[in-house]
């Protein structure tokens, strides 16, 4: 466990480098930190999948200033994690219906 006032007396550049994480190309840095060796194969899955999937993952993400993920569709659910700076995060959903919804 780290603690919050102690994340923010370090830089971006100090955690990129700590974490090792890499830059993406839509301008975040990340790093997959735990991959699953299980395996759901696609029979056992719900249709909105093409294929195999592993049974989970985790990423670290460092996202600065402007950078922003761009709207992509989730298949799955997805947990997102605020440590320290000075934003916010905002999450845009539309729902199966096209209702948007602002987290």
């Amino acid at each position: 466990f780290i603690s919050n006032t102690k994340m923010q007396a370090k830089t971006a550049k100090y955690w990129i480098e700590k974490l090792g994480l890499e830059l993406l190309p839509f301008g975040i840095h990340a790093k997959e930190v735990y991959k699953s060796s299980d395996v759901i194969k696609k029979d056992g899955l719900p249709s909105r999948f093409a294929g195999d999937r592993i049974m989970g993952s985790t990423l670290f993400m460092l996202i600065q200033g402007k950078a922003k993920v761009g709207l992509h569709e989730l298949k799955a659910d997805e947990l997102w994690s605020y440590y320290s700076g000075n934003t916010s995060i905002n999450i845009h959903q539309f729902n199966k219906e096209g209702k948007y919804v602002k987290h």
